[in-house]
């Protein structure tokens, strides 16, 4: 009581403070002492007390309050006047947050996989529903509304802002989540872009500055063709900049905050589009983000998470204040019921708009169920966007204060309703439509993991009993101090929840008490209890695959992008019937390529290829002279050298043609006429060169056949006529009129600038520059078969520890035996898939596995220099330069796209039981026989003695026995070697090693 007098004493000598003389001062006030209050608020709301209303209404609620308050107290007032001066601003500085933050945070790749349904849900349904709604409550009203007004008033309710359902989403385990996840906050994102430009577009035609439908076209063209590449070039910019400087976490806080309303300042300057350059650069961003380490990853999506937090906290808090400013006593209780009309009819249309496209939603993306559209139509909680959008309505419709008045009311009540009664009841809509429940197997699962929890509590207390230190501990509080809530019940853990479960009949296990032995003895389940049974086993076995592959992540055997598509892969085979992967995508994966960089190599490799390397001799001497000039080096350099210096005159005499002199100009034409003398020998020499029997059928038909040649011959014709021109200005023309051939003489030098093209073809001198292009397209051509590659080695090892393990994962024998079976044809397609790509590109097996062993090689140094740290043998400032130093390896790493196969000599060299001795690896390198066997032919018995050693470089499918492994150990053989792990059955035979 003394503690809340003191409070009322300290809040009533506000009134007495002049703190509002000076602005600065109450602004700062005001705006941190609404975050400090929303975080208080947010965690009391959802920490604390745990009440199922979003805890925006209670910040609404404290913002209406102090509104009211305004009107009373003088300096309420001050402070509610810094609020309203906000409004003006609020929309420019919350809307690139919003924005941004989504899509930096969103699941790209999942978001690309379902882009068809949310351009679905966010374009054509999101019109329709505001149409729908707009255009209905215009007529309910029965105001004196233009249609424009109409569909003003139902855009601003047709987006959404999921994040407290998403919020629910997280505590929630089932994987079917995860895509209903991407595909809300994709509509979130899109809806809120539609809604900017169609408010932007009405309030323009409302303004009178766009009346036309050409304008409102034009301005859909300047998005599309201007909006979009722009967007496109500020995301690559980002993307840049979040590479360079990758290494320090507090660089990539500032870039990523400092591209959010560069990118929106940028194309709102150029393009009038800066909701779309934020949306290009936060997805484009957050797809370099997911490649980021794991710790830096989640300090970044947290700084968001704050950024868009403390920016809601602050709407609604400013939404609350001008609630009563603007409202007051202007309308009648009638008007605000015709908000729960506004509320019934936006969740009918959302309904119904869902209701007409579901048949294609169905078909696309992940597939759309009814418990999907259920959760879609009733978790549409409205944008806060909307709300800085209408706090500035009264601007708008400032002629008619009414009317400015009804749509503030109707879209803060109904976005208040939607919070209310959509957000709280949530919860119950997941229990009645079944996405909430648990499977008889998980709570099996989370209820032995409980039961081990406990004893493992249970002998720590035990062991610490025996301590002469904390034996006369207050053992009874310890126990029920440590007393964990059950995840998916809320309580302690009780003796009774204990004994429930051991379940004799749980999940079809029944026993039979046999009448001779009394013993208990399973019964056979039956046909839908099996069904379950072996879905159980699979998704145990998914489970345990995704465990593997997070391990493999953890090595460094596998890439970050590629443990995530298997990830993905998995939560989607989880979600379907069978419960098996698909792996039909992977198989695509190894046939796919990318079309533009493969055309792309084919023009250039035509580029690169010499028309001279094709061409016959010709059989007269003379001609044979020719076709040696043009194919030897220093006649290509003096042709180049010529080109380049008539470039220069030309350039020159384009310039300075008004000031030349008499003299100058004829030296001009002299050097033209030299370089014209110069073409014309070349063009014939070529012609005589490619004549390899008769002129006009060889020599001119090879010679037009080149575009090259094609260009050469225009510039021959346009060096010719500029001569005659400028002979004609010399002496044939009277000087007045000489000033008319110059500019025409324009036109004819034109073409010799074409010239410079022949400089393209200096690319070929340079052939190691030819194989740096072809191998960077190479990379670009084949990234999907690579990425193909190494999911499919991973996959394979996965499977490989699955099968390994299966008799401990499943412990019914029929169950066992199909899973195995199923386990072991998609471990054979997937390895045969291996063994094609490897041998059709080698190179792309190298380079996978050359960076898996360097990702694993720096993963192990960097466990270790944690372990130095912990120590203390490394102090804080060397474990950071050593740090420093592994992500500049790392980067390194990611920067290898390509490694060429090894020779054969570096193979046999980097056997790891050959040792150092380098006569014995000679020796036994001169006297190898390379021996291919096809499918089905047998290499070693079990059992045989073989004599020599066998290296295994590449196999498509192997089976070795436990026997023979021991037999040859037994007799000093050396084990099998796995090289390149590919396809196609290769060894190395009749090699005697030294004993």
């Amino acid at each position: 009581m003394k503690k809340f007098f003191t409070l009322l004493v300290l809040f009533g000598c506000l009134g007495h403070v002049n703190c509002w003389t000076e602005q600065g001062h109450y602004k700062y006030i005001f705006v941190f002492g609404i975050i400090v209050v929303t975080s208080l608020i947010r965690h009391l709301g959802r920490v604390k007390f745990r009440i199922p209303i979003p805890y925006s209404i209670f910040v609404i609620l404290c913002g209406i309050l102090w509104g009211i308050g305004s009107n009373y107290v003088i300096w309420m007032k001050h402070y509610a006047n810094v609020g309203e001066s906000f409004v003006d601003h609020i929309h420019r500085v919350y809307l690139p947050v919003l924005v941004f933050s989504a899509s930096f945070c969103t699941d790209v790749h999942t978001f690309l996989k379902s882009l068809p349904q949310i351009l679905i849900i966010s374009l054509p349904m999101a019109f329709l529903h505001a149409c729908f709604c707009g255009l209905l409550m215009m007529v309910i009203l029965d105001l004196d509304w233009s249609y424009v007004d109409g569909l003003m008033f139902g855009i601003l309710f047709s987006t959404i802002y999921p994040m407290d359902l998403l919020n629910y989403f997280k505590q929630i385990t089932g994987t079917h989540i995860k895509h209903l996840t991407v595909l809300l906050a994709g509509e979130m994102i899109i809806s809120a872009t539609l809604v900017l430009y169609v408010h932007e577009a009405l309030n323009n035609n409302i303004n009178g500055w766009v009346v036309h439908w050409y304008q409102f076209a034009m301005g859909i063209v300047r998005i599309v063709l201007l909006g979009i590449p722009l967007g496109y070039i500020v995301g690559f910019l980002g993307v840049f900049l979040m590479r360079l400087v990758s290494e320090e976490p507090i660089c990539l806080m500032i870039i990523t905050m400092s591209m959010c309303y560069l990118s929106f300042a940028l194309c709102e300057t150029i393009a009038c589009a800066g909701t779309i350059g934020v949306l290009f650069s936060g997805m484009m961003m957050g797809l370099e983000r997911m490649a980021l380490p794991s710790d830096m990853e989640k300090l970044l999506s947290d700084i968001w998470i704050v950024i868009i937090s403390t920016m809601n906290g602050l709407l609604f808090f400013i939404t609350g204040i001008m609630i009563p400013i603007n409202l007051g006593d202007r309308l009648g209780i009638g008007e605000y019921i015709y908000a729960l009309v506004t509320y019934l009819l936006s969740n009918i249309g959302r309904f119904l708009t869902f209701l007409i496209f579901s048949p294609i939603l169905k078909r696309i993306g992940y597939g759309f169920n009814r418990p999907n559209m259920v959760i879609c139509v009733w978790g549409g909680l409205k944008n806060p966007l909307t709300l800085s959008i209408v706090l500035n309505v009264h601007d708008l419709y400032a002629d008619d204060k009414y009317k400015a008045c009804l749509f503030f009311m109707h879209l803060v009540i109904v976005y208040i309703l939607f919070l209310i009664i959509n957000g709280s009841s949530i919860s119950f809509i997941f229990k009645a439509v079944g996405l909430s429940e648990l499977s008889l197997a998980k709570q099996s699962n989370i209820n032995n993991c409980m039961k081990y929890i406990y004893q493992v509590r249970d002998r720590t207390i035990a062991v610490l009993k025996m301590d002469r230190f904390v034996s006369d501990a207050n053992w009874p509080l310890v126990v029920s101090a440590t007393a964990l809530n059950h995840p998916y019940k809320g309580a302690g853990f009780t003796e009774d929840f204990e004994d429930s479960l051991e379940d004799e009949d749980f999940l079809g296990y029944r026993f039979t008490v046999c009448p001779e032995c009394r013993k208990n003895i399973p019964t056979e389940p039956t046909s839908k209890e099996m069904r379950e049974m072996t879905r159980e086993a699979k998704l145990r076995v998914l489970k345990l695959k995704k465990v593997a592959y997070s391990r493999q992540f953890e090595s460094g055997i596998i890439s970050k992008e590629g443990v995530r598509i298997l990830h993905q892969t998995l939560d989607i085979a989880k979600d379907t019937e069978d419960a098996t992967v698909d792996l039909q995508p992977l198989f695509k994966m190894f046939n796919k390529e990318n079309s533009f960089y493969r055309c792309l190599k084919e023009r250039l490799l035509s580029i690169f290829k010499s028309q001279e390397d094709s061409l016959s001799h010709p059989r007269m001497y003379w001609r044979y002279i020719c076709f040696c000039i043009i194919t030897h080096i220093w006649f290509k350099i003096f042709i180049y050298s010529i080109i380049f210096l008539n470039l220069i005159f030309v350039v020159y005499h384009f310039l300075n043609n008004s000031h030349q002199t008499s003299v100058q100009f004829l030296i001009i034409v002299s050097l033209d006429a030299l370089f014209f003398t110069i073409y014309f020998v070349e063009f014939w020499i070529t012609i005589f060169a490619y004549s390899w029997i008769y002129v006009c059928k060889h020599g001119f038909g090879t010679y037009f056949r080149s575009c090259w040649n094609l260009i050469d011959f225009v510039v021959l014709c346009s060096a010719f006529v500029s001569l005659l021109m400028e002979l004609i200005v010399v002496g044939l023309i009277h000087q007045q009129d000489q000033e008319y051939y110059r500019e025409m003489l324009y036109v004819v030098l034109s073409p010799m600038l074409l010239r410079v093209l022949r400089f393209v073809k200096l690319i070929k001198a340079c052939k190691g520059f030819h194989d740096k292009i072809i191998q960077c397209l190479n990379v670009r051509i084949d990234r999907d078969r690579a990425m193909a590659y190494e999911l499919g080695k991973n996959y394979v090892a996965a499977n490989d520890e699955i099968l390994e393990n299966l008799h401990n994962i499943v412990d019914k024998d029929k169950i066992r035996q199909r899973i195995r079976e199923q386990i072991e044809r998609d471990r054979l397609s997937v390895i045969k898939m291996l063994g094609m790509a490897s041998k059709e590109r080698p190179w792309i097996a190298v380079t996978v596995k050359t960076n898996c062993a360097a990702r694993a090689v720096l993963h192990s140094m960097r466990e270790d220099i944690k372990d130095l740290k912990v120590s203390g043998w490394v102090d804080d400032a060397e474990f950071t330069k050593l740090t420093r130093s592994l992500l500049e390896r790392y980067k390194l790493i990611r920067s290898i796209k390509t490694v060429e196969a090894s020779t054969p000599r570096e193979i046999f060299e980097n056997i790891s039981w050959m040792g150092d001795d380098k006569h014995l690896i000679d020796y036994l390198y001169d006297n190898v026989v390379i021996k291919k066997f096809d499918p089905g032919n047998v290499v070693v018995k079990e059992g045989t003695i073989t004599e020599g050693i066998y290296i295994l470089i590449s196999v498509g499918k192997r089976k070795r026995t436990g026997s023979v492994v021991r037999e040859g150990e037994r007799f000093s053989a050396a084990p099998f070697e796995n090289v390149t792990g590919s396809g196609g059955c290769k060894f190395i035979e009749n090699v005697v090693a030294a004993k």
